[in-house]
């Protein structure tokens, strides 16, 4: 018995929604023209990244970057100060308290490790501050690209509904008793035909034309404008844990050392075989391999090397770094 009544509900319900279809359609599609009427042709122009970029806080940055480099290099030479001195490490990595250079070299390690802890948290609060105040820069553009759109797709149906009802009227000796019958049984059969049959092209009209209108007008965004920003939102992401390493690696070397010679800038493949990565990798894809060859240099899992190891390190971070950056420049973000 429920299930009957369920069936009997879901039928009324179908036949109900059918029947507002054929009377509501072309009067929705006449109230959309009007609401829309105002939507301007030209799309809007993307604000100016410049005017939310902040320089002072990229030089206060790379001040943060600055003051960490020389506790992290302090760190390398407790280490080797601590081998030559014969000071061993205990399970709590610390230097055995015994001596008194040992504990002379805990007691600075802990003062470098508070000041780089308050350098790292300065660091990550000078990006969250700026992000923070980043707006969404597409939002009126978006806006009007899904006003236009609407508006350019229930102008055709309005064009395609008195032709839909015209083809409905040739076909009402066939599907017009059908339709009076299963809909709106009071209505003529010719009047059912007609309204159903330009009710379907209407709204086959307006997704069909909605999609393509959609792809065609995005393709107005102003690319040039849009490339900035994304470079701008990608320099100031808060999330992206690998701008500190990013800045710290810059310090460390000159900028004559960071700049790419003519042969390895136009050698094809060099940042794809830097990175580990094929030729179509996506932006994410990159990053992470990034990210990972990173971490395998960091100078926190060199500090305890040689000079000549933690040369190479250094000389390898560069490496990747001026990989990432070729490989967010050939994806258009830098």
């Amino acid at each position: 018995m429920p299930y009957a009544i369920g069936l009997v509900v879901l039928v009324l319900a179908l036949w109900l929604a059918l029947s507002a279809v054929l009377v509501v359609t072309p009067l929705v599609v006449v109230a959309a023209i009007f609401a829309l009427r105002s939507v301007p042709i030209a799309p809007p122009a993307l604000p100016d990244p410049e005017k939310y970029d902040q320089p002072e806080t990229r030089e206060k940055l790379k001040g943060v970057a600055g003051s960490l480099v020389p506790l992290m290099l302090r760190k390398g030479e407790i280490t080797e100060e601590a081998k030559t001195l014969g000071i061993g490490i205990t399970n709590a990595g610390r230097y055995d308290q015994r001596k008194k250079a040992g504990r002379s070299f805990n007691e600075e390690i802990d003062a470098l490790e508070s000041r780089s802890r308050r350098l790292v948290e300065e660091f990550s609060d000078l990006r969250v501050r700026v992000a923070s105040t980043l707006p969404n820069y597409r939002a009126e553009f978006d806006d009007w690209l899904t006003r236009r759109t609407n508006l350019l797709a229930v102008v055709t149906s309005a064009k395609i509904y008195p032709l839909g009802f015209c083809v409905g009227l040739l076909v009402s000796p066939l599907l017009g008793e059908s339709i009076s019958e299963i809909m709106i049984g009071h209505w003529p059969a010719w009047l059912s035909s007609g309204a159903f049959v330009a009710c379907v092209c209407t709204i086959g009209a307006f997704l069909f034309v909605r999609i393509a209108k959609r792809n065609e007008l995005a393709a107005s965004l102003d690319d040039d404008q849009d490339r900035k920003w994304r470079a701008l939102v990608h320099f100031w992401n808060s999330d992206d844990d690998t701008a500190l390493q990013q800045h710290v690696a810059a310090v460390l070397g000159s900028p004559e050392d960071r700049k790419p010679s003519a042969a390895s800038e136009h050698s094809p493949g060099r940042w794809e075989d830097a990175l580990g990565v094929g030729t179509d990798a996506s932006i994410d894809e990159i990053k992470t391999a990034w990210k990972a060859r990173m971490k395998e240099y960091h100078p926190d899992r060199v500090q305890t090397l040689g000079p000549k190891l933690r040369e190479l390190a250094e000389a390898e971070t560069k490496r990747l770094n001026e990989a990432y950056e070729a490989a967010l420049r050939a994806r258009g973000v830098a």
